[in-house]
């Protein structure tokens, strides 16, 4: 009974490194794009690729992530450093890279309230807005419906650009 203890560890430990349990469980394809809020580039924003599960696998893969340079551009890496993102579905997130989520929501709800409800004349509705505007270290507001899907093709070089157009 000793001896088939002693060659069943062997065998655990050669089944786990012929199946491995590598970074992704799916083909990779590159995916680069670019970010712009009305037509202009939008730098420091994390871009996240997180694949959506589909019927029979609850895990389809790492997620990938690029930030856009001051070109707005961007590539995409999963959390793994392969280059690009798995191929299907994705639901796609963005945040700007040095700003805490939590902050640019909260501070995309002051914006809202003044907008919407804001107190006094015209001229303390614009001073409100400017207060607000500073603590964004000038930085434009990522649309609150900056969130989308993107499907990751394989055999071609994915291009996925966003562009968003302030409220007015």
């Amino acid at each position: 009974m000793n001896y088939k203890i002693h060659l069943s560890i062997p065998c655990l430990l050669a089944a786990l490194v012929i199946c491995g349990c590598g970074p992704s469980s799916g083909t990779i394809s590159p995916v680069s794009g670019k970010l712009t809020l009305d037509g202009e580039p939008m730098a420091g924003v994390e871009i996240i690729f997180s694949p959506k599960m589909v019927e029979g696998n609850a895990n389809p893969g790492p997620y990938s992530v690029g930030t856009t340079d001051a070109a707005g551009d961007f590539t995409l890496k999963t959390r793994y450093g392969d280059e690009g993102a798995v191929v299907g579905s994705h639901i796609v997130t963005m945040q700007y890279s040095d700003i805490e989520a939590g902050v640019m929501e909260e501070l995309r709800g002051e914006l809202e309230d003044i907008k919407t409800s804001g107190e006094g004349d015209a001229e303390d509705i614009k001073a409100q807005m400017a207060a607000v505007t500073e603590k964004l270290k000038g930085r434009a507001v990522i649309p609150a419906d900056a969130e989308g899907e993107f499907v990751v093709k394989q055999g071609v070089d994915n291009v996925a650009n966003f562009a968003f157009e302030a409220p007015k």
